[in-house]
């Protein structure tokens, strides 16, 4: 993945701005799909919760998709501490909850309710299913997954996820670039 260049940003929408451009370009138009799936399932959703951080882009999609709360998960966040104060300036003024947690996601202290959870961490199979068995009792609505048209293994354990809890369903499976796909708990 594109670590991007975000020299002399000021604001959150140029953060966001300047990195969904850059990676775009370099990976292509419909690497960030998933951003726009975060913003699609947001509505009646007040909390999100990501796997694996990076630069933040993602963050900033879900920061303008209108949640109350927002916490990041990731080892660590050395790639987002330089445009970290942009995050907090941003939803401190739009009274917005920020927790930045420095963890391994099969840590059970990010174990919590959420609305949607977005796991974007680490690329293997099974990495993937324990953070399903760890985290999908505690999401209340959607888990979007980014990357599972590019690793086979990430689309085999949300399947077979899906097939063993049948309180969840399939809601997409976007094919494109590197892909995404969502999963819902039944209503």
């Amino acid at each position: 993945m594109l670590t991007a260049t975000l020299e002399g940003i000021t604001t959150l929408k140029e953060f966001y701005t300047s990195i969904r451009s850059q990676q775009e370009n370099h990976h292509g138009k419909e690497y960030c799909a998933h951003h726009d799936a975060i913003t699609k399932y947001a509505n009646g959703c007040e909390s999100y919760k990501e796997l694996g951080t990076h630069q933040g882009a993602t963050a900033a999609a879900a920061v303008f998709a209108g949640f109350k709360k927002i916490t990041l998960v990731d080892m660590d966040h050395y790639k987002i501490r330089p445009n970290e104060n942009i995050f907090k300036t941003h939803c401190m003024l739009e009274k917005i909850e920020l927790d930045i947690i420095e963890s391994d996601s099969l840590h059970s202290r990010t174990a919590s309710e959420v609305d949607i959870l977005l796991i974007d961490s680490r690329h293997t199979y099974d990495h993937c299913k324990k953070e399903l068995a760890l985290h999908a009792k505690f999401v209340k609505k959607y888990i979007i997954f980014h990357d599972t048209a590019a690793i086979p293994g990430l689309k085999r354990a949300v399947t077979e996820f899906v097939s063993n809890n049948k309180e969840w369903e399939v809601l997409e499976h976007y094919e494109e670039n590197v892909g995404y796909s969502v999963i819902g708990r039944k209503q």
